[in-house]
C-alpha cells in the first residue's frame, strides 16, 4: 500500500462493447509516484499504442480467425516475487498463441517474456513495444532510457479539454536481450495524434517467413531508477547488464537494480534465467525452467524457483528437493 512502490497494471480483457481487446497490456507501470509506462486510451484500439505483441500480416494472406481465449496458466505470489504467464490463443485474432511471462520483483524491475507460437505460415513483422514520452540515452540497439515529462489527459483523447498533470522525476531503463535478426526500433507517433500521453513508441522487431510450429521469443527488462543529474541518463545502470546466454531457449542476464534499505539506497545484483534445460552459469547452476537470484554484496538474499529441484549458488545449495 505504499505509494511509492512498484505498481503494474495488466490487462487481460478481451473484446468488450465498443473498446478493443488489449490482452496482456502493460497498461500502467509506477514507481516512486511517477509513471514510467502507459497505453492510450480505449480511443486507440490497435495494439501498436499499447505496451503489449504487435503482430503485421505483410502480404495480406491471414484471414480474420475466431475469437480469442484468454487464461491465466501460472499466477504465483510470494513476498518479494510475483510470477504469472498469461495464454491467448488466437491473439488478436491471428493464427497465433502467444504466451507472456511476467516477473515482477516488487519494488526492482519487471521482466516481460513474449513466446509468439505460429499456427500458419505468413511474412510477418512482429514484436513488444513499450509506450513513453520522452527517450534520453541508449546504445540504439539493446537499452533505452524514458522518461513522463508529464502526463496529460483530454477528453477522449481528441484534444477537448487538457489537463497536464506533474510527474515525478523518475526514469525507466529498458533492455532488450539481443538476438540475430532483432533489431530495436523508435517511432514518434505524435503525427498520428497531437494528444497522445505517449507518443513516442520503441519495439523490437523480427521480420521474416513465421512458419506453421515455429515460436519466437522476445525479452524486455524494465528497471525504475532514479535521476542521476551527473551522470548520463541511465547508462551507469546500462552498463551493469551483462547477457550471459541470449538464446531463445535459455536466456540467462545479470543486472544491477536501485533499492532503498533502512540505512539507504543500494543496489542488488539479479541474475533470471528461463531455460529448457540444466543452466550454469554467473554463479548458479538450476534445472528449474525460471529462476532468479538476488545478491546484495557477496550474500544470497532472495531466490525463486518455477518448475525445478535445484538452485546452487556457489557453493551453496540454496534450493534443493527431492522426492526420495
Amino acid at each position: 500500500h505504499d505509494p511509492n512502490s512498484l505498481f503494474a497494471l495488466i490487462e487481460l480483457n478481451g473484446d468488450a462493447g465498443h473498446c478493443s481487446g488489449r490482452p496482456t497490456s502493460v497498461n500502467c507501470l509506477m514507481a516512486n509516484e511517477s509513471v514510467l509506462l502507459s497505453s492510450q486510451g480505449y480511443y486507440e484500439q490497435d495494439p501498436q499504442f499499447h505496451n503489449m505483441m504487435w503482430i503485421e500480416d505483410l502480404e495480406g494472406t491471414q484471414g480474420i480467425q475466431s475469437d480469442m481465449a484468454i487464461k491465466v496458466p501460472v499466477f504465483e505470489e510470494g513476498k518479494t516475487i510475483t510470477y504469472a504467464v498469461a495464454e491467448v490463443e488466437r491473439f488478436m485474432r491471428w493464427p497465433a498463441t502467444v504466451r507472456r511471462h511476467y516477473v515482477f520483483m516488487k519494488d526492482r524491475f519487471l521482466w516481460v517474456r513474449d513466446e509468439v507460437a505460429f499456427q500458419s505460415t505468413f511474412f510477418a513483422r512482429l514484436g513488444p513495444s513499450w509506450l513513453t514520452r520522452q527517450v534520453q540515452g541508449g546504445d540504439g540497439k539493446t537499452w533505452f532510457n524514458s522518461y513522463f515529462d508529464i502526463m496529460p489527459y483530454t477528453g477522449l483523447g481528441q484534444g477537448g479539454g487538457m489537463h497536464r498533470w506533474r510527474n515525478n522525476a523518475y526514469d525507466l531503463l529498458t533492455y532488450i536481450v539481443p538476438r540475430p535478426g532483432n533489431e530495436l526500433v523508435m517511432s514518434d507517433l505524435t503525427s498520428h495524434n497531437y494528444y497522445m500521453n505517449a507518443p513516442l513508441r520503441a519495439r523490437q522487431v523480427w521480420r521474416g517467413l513465421a512458419k506453421d510450429g515455429q515460436t519466437k521469443v522476445f525479452d524486455s527488462l524494465l528497471i525504475p531508477h532514479p535521476v542521476k543529474a551527473k551522470q548520463e541518463s541511465g547508462e551507469w545502470l546500462a552498463k551493469s547488464i551483462q547477457p550471459i546466454s541470449p538464446a531463445e531457449s535459455q536466456t540467462a542476464v545479470i543486472f544491477e537494480t536501485p533499492v532503498q534499505t533502512a540505512v539507504g539506497p543500494t543496489l542488488d545484483k539479479v541474475l533470471v534465467v528461463f531455460s529448457d534445460k540444466p543452466f550454469s552459469g554467473g554463479g548458479v547452476s538450476t534445472d528449474a525452467k525460471m529462476a532468479v537470484v538476488v545478491w546484495r554484496g557477496k550474500d544470497v538474499i532472495n531466490w525463486y524457483v518455477h518448475q525445478g529441484t535445484t538452485l546452487l549458488t556457489g557453493r551453496l545449495w540454496a534450493f534443493a528437493f527431492s522426492t526420495i
